[in-house]
């Protein structure tokens, strides 16, 4: 396969329909690089996942952490398939979460779905002392989509 994608680029650039060597060996080169990132992003989100389980301190510094890792190439989907969505939602639903970490797991949401999460909580004996966490994305991740279709229907191109 990876010889039929030098090939193609090849024939794209108007090189010779053979490969070099060296191009081969420069794209197996990246292909390993890149799978080795794979694999330690991946095992390094895995790691957080279960620091974000255990609750506490740890998944305080675990949830920021994720959150910082969503911003890399494939990092979202990774963290999809990790199960942080799931870790988040229940964090937001227990009643010994803190307050930041409670705002931290509704952030993360916020981040994986890209939309507003709520939750309430109350004092399950009393029903009273009640907490809301309401966790809205950036406005312009709300408000960015319609400004394009504005500037789409006045006729101005999109941008690149």
């Amino acid at each position: 396969m990876v010889f039929v994608v030098v090939f193609l680029a090849c024939v794209i650039a108007g090189e010779a329909l053979q490969p070099r060597t060296g191009d081969v060996s420069r794209v197996l080169s990246d292909l390993r690089w890149q799978s080795e990132q794979e694999k330690a992003l991946r095992s390094e989100i895995q790691y957080a996942v279960r620091r974000l389980a255990a609750g506490g301190s740890q998944a305080v510094s675990a949830a920021a952490r994720l959150a910082k890792l969503s911003s890399l190439p494939n990092g979202k989907t990774m963290m999809k398939a990790a199960g942080v969505e799931g870790t988040a939602k229940d964090l937001m639903q227990k009643p010994s979460s803190s307050t930041t970490l409670q705002r931290l797991a509704g952030s993360l949401l916020t981040i994986m779905t890209g939309t507003p999460v709520a939750s309430s909580l109350s004092d399950t004996a009393t029903g009273s002392a009640g907490r809301v966490q309401v966790v809205l994305p950036r406005p312009s991740r709300v408000y960015g989509p319609d400004a394009v279709i504005a500037r789409l229907d006045a006729g101005i191109p999109p941008e690149s």
